[in-house]
């Protein structure tokens, strides 16, 4: 036998009979009041939701051309001296404040040194990784950030000059 014929009867052998198409009933569907009610109240819903969505849009649309195109603001945290109002660069200090703090003059914060002095010449040392914490005295106390601070006085330097 040729490879067509074997073929076909291969297909025929391994296809299923034909079988008599059977007459099933038109199915009839009757139409549910409650159900056409709430495709009804679906439809509107979703042609309100259609009209805030384009009314937002527009109004979106309309501040950007105010503003000529969408703006973001990145605003960097200030300098921790008050009254400076430059951005922070290292440590919480701007440029400026993180240079005089290195040096050793900036009064009111932990210096590198664990030194703390203040304008009216008090001079106290605490702990090194307090470095760059602001501080506070009355008199006796020491505040070093929000907290109280073990420190214990010393004698301010003498600046040269």
């Amino acid at each position: 036998m040729s490879g067509g014929v074997l073929r076909r009867l291969l297909l025929r052998w391994l296809s299923p009979p034909e079988q008599a198409p059977v007459a099933t009933p038109p199915v009839v569907i009757q139409p549910d009041p409650a159900l056409s009610a709430r495709v009804e109240h679906l439809e509107a819903e979703r042609a309100r939701l259609n009209a805030e969505i384009e009314r937002l849009t527009d109004r979106i649309a309309a501040v950007e051309g105010a503003r000529g195109g969408p703006r973001v603001v990145i605003r960097r945290p200030t300098c921790r001296v008050d009254g400076c109002g430059s951005p922070q660069r290292a440590r919480g200090f701007c440029t400026r404040h993180y240079q005089a703090w290195r040096r050793g003059a900036l009064y009111g914060f932990v210096l590198p040194d664990g030194r703390v002095e203040f304008e009216d010449g008090a001079a106290y040392r605490v702990d090194r990784l307090l470095a760059g914490m602001p501080a506070a005295h009355d008199g006796g106390a020491l505040k070093v950030g929000q907290r109280e601070a073990r420190g214990r006085r010393v004698a301010p330097r003498i600046k040269a000059g």
